[in-house]
C-alpha cells in the first residue's frame, strides 16, 4: 500500500508526524527487511533489521500520544512475534539463549573425571578434577542441543 502512495497512506503518514516523501523509501525498507526475514537462510538478518523499524513506529506512536496498549506497543507485539518465530526455528540460536542461561557445565572430559561451575566472569571459573580445586580456564561452546560444553586448561 505505501509503494502504492495511495491518499489514505499519505495522509495518515502525515498524521504521524512524518513527511509524504518518506513513503516510498520507508515502503522499501520495510519490503527489503521483510523478505530477508522471509528466507531461512537471511531471517536472523531480516530481523535484526526490522526490529529498529518497529523500534520507529513504538517511537513514532509515543510522540503523538497514540494509545499505549493498542497502537504504541503495537511493534512490541509484532516483534516478539517475530524473533520467537526465529527462536522456534532455529537450533543454532536456541543454543546461544541457553548458553546463556545455563552456569553450569557438564563433565569437562569423556572419562567424567571432572566438573566445572562458571560465573559469568568472562568465562573462567573453578574446575575439581579428582577432589583436587584447580583454578582453569574454560573454554564454553555450544553442543547444538541446547546444552553447553567446557573445556578446561590448568593455569
Amino acid at each position: 500500500m505505501k509503494l502504492l502512495r495511495l491518499p489514505l497512506v499519505l495522509e495518515t503518514t502525515t498524521q504521524l508526524g512524518w513527511p509524504a516523501s518518506s513513503v516510498v523509501p520507508l515502503a522499501i525498507i520495510l519490503l527489503v527487511a521483510t523478505l530477508l526475514y522471509l528466507l531461512p537462510k537471511t531471517s536472523i538478518f531480516g530481523a535484526v533489521l526490522l526490529t529498529p523499524y518497529l523500534g520507529g513506529a513504538v517511537a513514532t506512536h509515543a510522540r503523538i500520544g497514540s494509545p499505549l496498549l493498542s497502537h504504541s506497543l503495537f511493534g512490541v507485539y509484532i516483534g516478539i512475534i517475530m524473533w520467537g518465530g526465529i527462536y522456534l526455528r532455529s537450533p543454532e540460536l536456541r543454543s546461544i539463549f541457553s548458553a546463556s542461561l545455563m552456569w553450569t557445565f557438564g563433565p569437562l572430559n569423556p572419562s567424567n573425571e571432572a566438573s566445572a561451575t562458571a560465573f559469568d566472569t568472562g568465562g573462567t571459573g573453578t574446575a575439581h578434577s579428582k577432589g583436587r580445586e584447580t583454578v582453569a580456564k574454560l573454554t564454553l561452546f555450544a553442543t547444538g542441543r541446547g546444552r553447553i560444553s567446557a573445556r578446561a586448561w590448568q593455569l
